[in-house]
Protein backbone atom coordinates (compact mmCIF):
# COMPACT_ATOMS: atom_id res chain seq x y z
CA UNK A 1 0.00 0.00 0.00
CA UNK A 2 1.01 3.72 -0.26
CA UNK A 3 3.49 4.52 2.50
CA UNK A 4 4.82 1.13 3.04
CA UNK A 5 3.16 0.32 6.15
CA UNK A 6 0.06 -1.90 5.45
CA UNK A 7 0.23 -4.88 2.35
CA UNK A 8 -3.09 -5.59 1.30
CA UNK A 9 -3.60 -9.78 0.70
CA UNK A 10 -6.37 -10.87 -2.03
CA UNK A 11 -7.95 -14.01 -0.98
CA UNK A 12 -9.87 -15.78 -3.88
CA UNK A 13 -12.08 -17.53 -1.17
CA UNK A 14 -11.88 -20.76 -2.41
CA UNK A 15 -11.98 -23.69 -0.12
CA UNK A 16 -9.70 -26.95 -1.25
CA UNK A 17 -9.64 -30.44 -0.35
CA UNK A 18 -5.74 -31.07 0.26
CA UNK A 19 -5.17 -34.16 -1.41
CA UNK A 20 -7.28 -33.31 -4.40
CA UNK A 21 -7.67 -29.57 -4.93
CA UNK A 22 -10.85 -29.70 -5.66
CA UNK A 23 -12.61 -26.48 -4.21
CA UNK A 24 -15.39 -28.16 -1.75
CA UNK A 25 -17.22 -24.34 -1.50
CA UNK A 26 -17.88 -24.19 -5.21
CA UNK A 27 -21.83 -22.24 -4.16
CA UNK A 28 -20.53 -20.25 -1.32
CA UNK A 29 -16.89 -18.56 -1.84
CA UNK A 30 -15.63 -16.07 0.57
CA UNK A 31 -13.14 -13.93 -1.16
CA UNK A 32 -11.73 -10.58 0.25
CA UNK A 33 -8.93 -8.61 1.02
CA UNK A 34 -6.86 -8.36 4.38
CA UNK A 35 -4.84 -6.07 5.46
CA UNK A 36 -1.36 -6.33 7.46
CA UNK A 37 0.83 -4.23 8.76
CA UNK A 38 3.96 -4.62 7.10
CA UNK A 39 5.72 -4.88 10.17
CA UNK A 40 4.08 -7.70 12.09
CA UNK A 41 2.19 -9.43 9.69
CA UNK A 42 -1.17 -8.38 11.85
CA UNK A 43 -3.97 -8.26 10.39
CA UNK A 44 -5.84 -5.20 10.75
CA UNK A 45 -8.57 -5.40 8.79
CA UNK A 46 -10.44 -7.85 6.20
CA UNK A 47 -13.13 -6.66 3.35
CA UNK A 48 -15.58 -9.39 2.20
CA UNK A 49 -17.31 -9.13 -0.93
CA UNK A 50 -20.79 -8.27 -0.72
CA UNK A 51 -22.78 -11.50 -1.04
CA UNK A 52 -24.30 -10.98 -4.91
CA UNK A 53 -20.48 -11.28 -5.57
CA UNK A 54 -19.74 -14.04 -4.01
CA UNK A 55 -18.55 -15.69 -7.12
CA UNK A 56 -16.18 -13.42 -7.95
CA UNK A 57 -13.40 -15.00 -7.02
CA UNK A 58 -10.55 -12.49 -6.41
CA UNK A 59 -6.35 -12.84 -8.13
CA UNK A 60 -4.86 -10.05 -8.71
CA UNK A 61 -4.51 -6.54 -7.45
CA UNK A 62 -3.06 -3.12 -7.93
CA UNK A 63 -2.71 -0.57 -5.69
CA UNK A 64 -3.14 3.35 -6.62
CA UNK A 65 -1.26 6.42 -5.01
CA UNK A 66 -4.45 7.46 -3.30
CA UNK A 67 -5.14 3.90 -1.70
CA UNK A 68 -7.67 2.56 -3.97
CA UNK A 69 -7.21 -0.83 -5.13
CA UNK A 70 -8.13 -2.28 -8.22
CA UNK A 71 -8.67 -6.23 -8.42
CA UNK A 72 -9.17 -8.47 -10.95
CA UNK A 73 -11.76 -11.31 -11.11
CA UNK A 74 -12.64 -15.00 -12.38
CA UNK A 75 -16.12 -15.89 -12.23
CA UNK A 76 -16.81 -19.15 -10.43
CA UNK A 77 -20.62 -19.22 -11.01
CA UNK A 78 -22.71 -20.36 -14.04
CA UNK A 79 -20.30 -20.22 -17.14
CA UNK A 80 -23.23 -19.13 -18.78
CA UNK A 81 -23.52 -16.15 -16.82
CA UNK A 82 -21.62 -13.07 -17.85
CA UNK A 83 -20.26 -10.77 -14.97
CA UNK A 84 -17.91 -7.97 -14.66
CA UNK A 85 -14.58 -8.76 -13.55
CA UNK A 86 -12.56 -5.56 -12.79
CA UNK A 87 -13.32 -3.50 -9.69
CA UNK A 88 -11.86 -1.25 -7.20
CA UNK A 89 -11.82 -0.97 -3.77
CA UNK A 90 -12.57 2.48 -2.71
CA UNK A 91 -11.04 3.57 1.10
CA UNK A 92 -14.23 3.49 2.95
CA UNK A 93 -14.51 -0.35 1.88
CA UNK A 94 -17.28 -0.35 -1.07
CA UNK A 95 -15.92 -2.10 -4.34
CA UNK A 96 -17.49 -0.51 -7.49
CA UNK A 97 -17.31 -2.92 -10.73
CA UNK A 98 -15.86 -1.46 -14.11
CA UNK A 99 -18.25 -1.68 -16.83
CA UNK A 100 -17.89 -2.51 -20.35
CA UNK A 101 -19.90 -3.67 -23.57
CA UNK A 102 -21.16 -6.62 -23.20
CA UNK A 103 -19.30 -7.83 -26.44
CA UNK A 104 -16.16 -6.78 -24.86
CA UNK A 105 -16.99 -8.70 -21.58
CA UNK A 106 -17.91 -11.85 -23.21
CA UNK A 107 -14.58 -11.79 -24.43
CA UNK A 108 -13.10 -11.99 -21.31
CA UNK A 109 -14.12 -15.40 -20.70
CA UNK A 110 -14.90 -14.87 -17.03
CA UNK A 111 -11.49 -14.75 -16.29
CA UNK A 112 -8.74 -11.93 -15.53
CA UNK A 113 -5.27 -12.86 -15.24
CA UNK A 114 -3.38 -10.01 -14.24
CA UNK A 115 -4.45 -6.15 -13.33
CA UNK A 116 -1.89 -3.30 -13.37
CA UNK A 117 -1.83 0.56 -13.02
CA UNK A 118 0.23 2.82 -15.34
CA UNK A 119 2.80 4.76 -13.60
CA UNK A 120 0.77 7.60 -13.24
CA UNK A 121 -2.36 5.66 -11.50
CA UNK A 122 -4.64 6.82 -14.24
CA UNK A 123 -4.84 3.93 -16.47
CA UNK A 124 -5.76 0.60 -15.67
CA UNK A 125 -4.91 -2.56 -17.72
CA UNK A 126 -6.54 -6.17 -17.45
CA UNK A 127 -5.95 -8.80 -19.23
CA UNK A 128 -7.37 -12.12 -19.98
CA UNK A 129 -5.40 -15.13 -21.51
CA UNK A 130 -8.31 -17.61 -22.05
CA UNK A 131 -10.34 -14.54 -23.99
CA UNK A 132 -6.91 -13.32 -25.29
CA UNK A 133 -7.17 -9.46 -24.80
CA UNK A 134 -6.38 -6.60 -23.00
CA UNK A 135 -8.90 -4.22 -21.29
CA UNK A 136 -8.23 -0.48 -20.57
CA UNK A 137 -10.05 2.18 -18.01
CA UNK A 138 -9.74 5.31 -16.95
CA UNK A 139 -9.53 4.91 -13.47
CA UNK A 140 -10.93 8.91 -12.49
CA UNK A 141 -13.57 8.48 -14.37
CA UNK A 142 -14.54 4.38 -14.18
CA UNK A 143 -14.58 5.09 -18.09
CA UNK A 144 -14.23 1.77 -20.84
CA UNK A 145 -11.37 2.46 -23.05
CA UNK A 146 -11.53 -0.51 -25.16
CA UNK A 147 -9.75 -3.80 -25.93
CA UNK A 148 -7.16 -4.65 -27.71
CA UNK A 149 -6.38 -8.77 -29.02
CA UNK A 150 -3.12 -10.28 -28.14
CA UNK A 151 -3.23 -14.49 -28.00
CA UNK A 152 -2.67 -15.94 -24.78
CA UNK A 153 -1.95 -12.52 -22.99
CA UNK A 154 -1.29 -12.02 -19.28
CA UNK A 155 1.82 -10.03 -17.89
CA UNK A 156 0.68 -6.23 -18.00
CA UNK A 157 3.92 -3.74 -16.66
CA UNK A 158 3.61 -0.15 -16.89
CA UNK A 159 4.78 3.00 -17.78
CA UNK A 160 3.54 6.40 -18.30
CA UNK A 161 0.26 5.30 -19.94
CA UNK A 162 2.06 2.73 -21.74
CA UNK A 163 1.77 -0.95 -20.96
CA UNK A 164 3.86 -4.13 -22.25
CA UNK A 165 2.33 -6.67 -22.33
CA UNK A 166 3.41 -10.58 -22.53
CA UNK A 167 2.11 -13.64 -23.84
CA UNK A 168 3.25 -17.30 -23.72
CA UNK A 169 2.84 -17.92 -27.57
CA UNK A 170 2.67 -13.95 -29.21
CA UNK A 171 5.93 -12.62 -27.56
CA UNK A 172 6.00 -9.08 -25.79
CA UNK A 173 4.25 -5.92 -27.12
CA UNK A 174 3.24 -2.26 -26.60
CA UNK A 175 -0.28 -0.89 -25.88
CA UNK A 176 -1.17 2.63 -25.48
CA UNK A 177 -4.91 4.50 -24.74
CA UNK A 178 -3.88 6.07 -28.42
CA UNK A 179 -3.16 3.23 -30.04
CA UNK A 180 -5.54 0.66 -31.57
CA UNK A 181 -3.17 -2.02 -32.31
CA UNK A 182 -0.19 -3.50 -30.17
CA UNK A 183 3.53 -2.81 -31.04
CA UNK A 184 6.03 -5.31 -31.40
CA UNK A 185 9.13 -4.66 -29.58
CA UNK A 186 11.10 -7.74 -31.11
CA UNK A 187 14.39 -8.58 -30.70
CA UNK A 188 15.19 -11.32 -28.12
CA UNK A 189 12.34 -10.82 -25.64
CA UNK A 190 9.98 -12.53 -28.95
CA UNK A 191 12.50 -15.72 -27.94
CA UNK A 192 10.96 -16.67 -24.78
CA UNK A 193 7.72 -17.84 -23.60
CA UNK A 194 5.96 -16.08 -21.55
CA UNK A 195 3.87 -17.18 -17.87
CA UNK A 196 1.41 -15.43 -16.04
CA UNK A 197 2.66 -11.75 -14.69
CA UNK A 198 5.28 -8.88 -15.44
CA UNK A 199 6.43 -6.32 -13.13
CA UNK A 200 7.94 -2.99 -13.99
CA UNK A 201 11.12 -2.35 -12.08
CA UNK A 202 12.17 1.46 -11.61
Amino acid sequence: MPGGERLVVANGGERTESESRDVVNKRELQPSLAFLNAGSGEVENRIELARELRNLSIRHLACAPDGEIVVGCQFKGDPLNIVQLVGILVPDGETVLLNMPEDDLVSMANYVGSVSLDRSGVIIAATSPRGNVVALWDRASRRYLGRRRMPDVCGPARDSGTFLVTSGNAGVKLTTVERRTLERVGGDLDRWVWDNHALSLA
